[in-house]
């Protein structure tokens, strides 16, 4: 048994330097406890009263077996313990990891420490990753033999097997975007039923007037008015929310990663766990502006607090982070820039020398008087404000006592030292944030800044560089770059000029538009030939639906131009006409609406609404009203189940059901409340219930076909259970449990109840309650 003797010697036979050799395979599972066997080839150690340590080293290494990912991580689980034989540790942790896997592969626990793609995939599982939109609602590390992976594909979630196929970010929703519109028949009701797992939109249900169902209420408030509703929620902002009905709603809500809310006291929604943010460059702070209603602050980089250009040393300006731009009889301006470039070139082109925050500055020596005026106090809230047209601007020629007196001075533009006219310029009065200012035309003179920068706003009152806010309040905010933003009153802007004639700019294909209070509010008024005006924005095309252009405005009429066409897709520039949806039964095929399909084709659609029917060449899956093979010509079309049918085929036989939902049972292709007495009620979850012959089930499969799924009642501590003929609805009481659990009476427990007693306290399975001996 021996291959090496302790310390080469032969005083007592029996005891290794090396374990005893033995074979997992040659174990029987069944007869004899994983961690019973794991410490046989550590019980010679005990003989060697001298090595007491090494006995216990040996079972360390047993108990560290069951926690460890990979017969890899031995090494350093044994590293972390404080033990003197490490290689016999290590040997029997790897020798325990292979029992538990030998044992039963498919209850190798992937999700135990793998947190994300990489390490689970490392190791041998798949990741799954569902998304709703762009949100992650699952993500978890699972066996690459369980029933989770297919139920991840089912779902609509990436099953990722390959740790080179892990994604940073992924959104399988976004081939299904925007949800089409749904539509009913004028004597039904629209109703939007809440999100499924894995469902990227809304599965929508035509129901007759006056009947109604908790996915009817679309808040918090108004689901919990319901009698017999209550409302779903992840907690995100923009996340799960849905109003369910109580029958379904606990295991329906917490599937889909939510909690229930009971109470409209209880109404909420907040904010994501952490919000955005924002480095800026070296002299400039960070500002957050609090926007009511908005979970997160508006993040700007603003000049620091010390104002450069109150500065009036060379030294001092750039001992500040500032920037320095200087003449050569010495004297000069300080100004703040986050382009050293940009700036040196302004400086240049104004005849100055740039200096920068790691130049040094010449030895001058300046003399700055200062000359106190004073000046008889009043109101300025009370002056009235200077307005020139846009080829003038007001320039102070004095004052009345109070308010200054201006005059309409013409004035030109100044960009980079340079007039259009081709005269030299300066723009001195505020040259770190203003970008382009306007100089009289008579005398050069810097009379009023024309555009910002440095993400100041041009203040059409003042007509001077300022921040948010300063702005008055109810003004329009326009721009969000570094250069041209601006603060006004409201305005209107029709092909690039304003009411004042100053320049402003309409979004992209709109000819006219409206900025109305705010940050960017923004409303198109009227598009350019090649756009059509839907809603606030100018688009390329649009959806005509009734002969009118859905979401304009102005109903401006449309015309699909083709016959039984409910709905159709119109280019404003091409005039390209393509039919998505008919009416009147008639079914699409080929961009007509034609009164039968093709023999050669499926009709999808017979018998349900007179809307939306269309022939496809192949069989169809509808999962959610969606046609989800991204293949079919039909992707993304709407396409309806029977109710309660979660996903359903359309055939040239016609539709029957594949899976339900709402906890009704499959058989024959439909969903029933009850199975038939010599079937059983298979599943336990609201969706993928069917009637089956009796199985058992092992480890979320068939015991005799490993290839088919099946759920326990308690699918993350039962190991078996029995499905039987005739048993009631979401039965599936436990016959061995799993994880430590304890069978008492076909549930698992943490612990047995009082009266009882475990037979076993060291097994992972197997564990159970047995009466105690009166």
């Amino acid at each position: 048994m021996c291959s090496e003797e302790v310390d080469e010697t032969t005083d007592c036979p029996g005891v290794c330097d090396v374990s005893m050799t033995f074979s997992v395979d040659d174990i029987d599972f069944n007869e004899i406890n994983p961690k019973i066997a794991c410490k046989e080839p550590c019980s010679s150690l005990a003989e060697r009263t001298d090595l007491p340590s090494r006995k216990a080293d040996c079972n360390a290494g047993c108990d560290a077996g069951v926690e460890v990912v990979s017969r890899d991580a031995c090494a350093s689980a044994c590293g972390g313990l404080e033990v003197t034989w490490e290689t016999d540790c290590i040997s029997s942790c790897q020798r325990r990891f292979d029992m538990e896997k030998r044992a039963n592969p498919s209850t190798l626990d992937c999700g135990q420490g793998y947190l994300n793609c990489t390490a689970c995939t490392v190791s041998g599982c798949s990741w799954c990753q569902i998304h709703q939109g762009s949100q992650v609602i699952f993500a978890d590390c699972i066996h690459s033999d369980d029933m989770d992976t297919a139920d991840c594909v089912e779902l609509g979630g990436l099953s990722i097997h390959e740790t080179d196929s892990c994604p940073s970010e992924a959104d399988p929703c976004s081939a299904e975007r925007p949800c089409p519109e749904p539509s009913c028949n004028s004597d039904d009701e629209l109703i939007i039923h809440p999100l499924e797992q894995g469902q990227c939109c809304p599965q929508t249900q035509c129901i007759p007037s006056g009947e109604s169902s908790c996915s009817s209420f679309e808040t918090c408030t108004t689901c919990l008015e319901g009698t017999t509703c209550v409302w779903c929620s992840d907690g995100f902002s923009s996340g799960l929310a849905a109003c369910l009905s109580e029958s379904h709603a606990d295991s329906l809500c917490h599937e889909e990663g939510g909690s229930l809310i009971l109470n409209s006291s209880k109404c909420y929604q907040t904010c994501p766990d952490s919000c955005p943010t924002r480095i800026c460059q070296p002299g400039f702070h960070l500002v957050e502006i609090n926007v009511d209603g908005e979970c997160c602050p508006t993040l700007e980089c603003r000049p620091n607090e010390m104002q450069c250009h109150t500065l009036e040393e060379c030294g001092q300006c750039t001992n500040s982070g500032c920037s320095w731009c200087g003449s050569e009889d010495g004297s000069g301006f300080c100004f703040m820039t986050s382009d050293p470039a940009a700036a040196s070139m302004d400086c240049s082109e104004q005849g100055g020398d740039f200096i920068s925050t790691s130049d040094t500055c010449p030895s001058t020596t300046t003399t700055t008087t200062t000359t106190t005026t004073t000046t008889t106090p009043c109101d300025p809230d009370s002056c009235p404000l200077r307005v020139c047209n846009a080829t003038h601007r007001p320039l102070s020629i004095g004052n009345d006592g109070c308010c200054p007196t201006y005059v309409c001075e013409p004035v030109e533009d100044c960009f980079r030292g340079e007039t259009p006219t081709g005269n030299s310029c300066a723009c001195s009065n505020d040259p770190s944030n203003c970008f382009i200012c306007s100089v009289s035309i008579t005398t050069g003179e810097d009379v009023a800044c024309a555009r910002c920068r440095n993400s100041f706003y041009w203040n059409l009152d003042t007509l001077t560089c300022t921040q948010a806010e300063d702005c008055a309040q109810g003004y329009a905010l326009v721009g969000s770059g570094n250069f041209g933003r601006r603060c006004s009153a409201p305005f209107t802007c029709t092909n690039g000029i304003d009411e004042n004639g100053y320049r402003c700019d309409c979004p992209s294909r709109c000819s006219s538009c409206t900025f109305g209070p705010g940050q960017d509010n923004v409303t198109c008024t009227s598009c350019h030939d090649d756009s059509f005006l839907i809603g606030k924005e100018c688009l390329p095309r649009a959806t005509c639906l009734r002969n009118r252009v859905e979401n304009s405005p102005s109903n401006e009429p449309c015309d699909c131009g083709i016959g039984g066409c409910h709905r159709c897709r119109i280019i404003k520039r091409t005039g390209e006409v393509t039919c998505t949806h008919c009416r009147d039964s008639r079914y699409l095929h080929e961009n007509q609406c034609v009164k039968e399909c093709p023999a050669t084709t499926v009709a999808v659609g017979t018998g349900f609404s007179a809307f939306g029917r269309f022939c496809s060449p192949e069989t169809v899956v509808c999962r959610q009203r969606r046609v989800m093979d991204p293949s079919s010509p039909f992707h993304g079309n709407t396409c309806p189940c029977k109710p309660n049918c979660f996903l359903c085929q359309w055939t040239m036989t016609g539709n029957s059901c594949r899976r339900c939902r709402n906890s009704l049972y499959l058989h024959n292709g439909e969903c029933v409340n009850r199975c038939p007495s010599h079937l059983a009620h298979s599943g336990v979850q609201a969706f993928g219930r069917e009637c089956a012959e009796p199985f058992v089930c092992r480890s979320n499969r068939y015991d005799n076909d490993r290839s088919r799924l099946c759920q326990c009642e308690d699918r993350q501590h039962c190991f078996i259970c029995n499905i039987t003929s005739g048993n009631e609805p979401g039965e599936a009481p436990c016959s061995r449990c799993r994880n430590r659990r304890y069978l008492y009476q076909g549930k698992c427990l943490a612990s047995c109840p009082e009266g009882t007693f475990p037979n076993d306290e060291q097994s992972r399975y197997g564990r159970e309650c047995l009466p105690s001996a009166t």
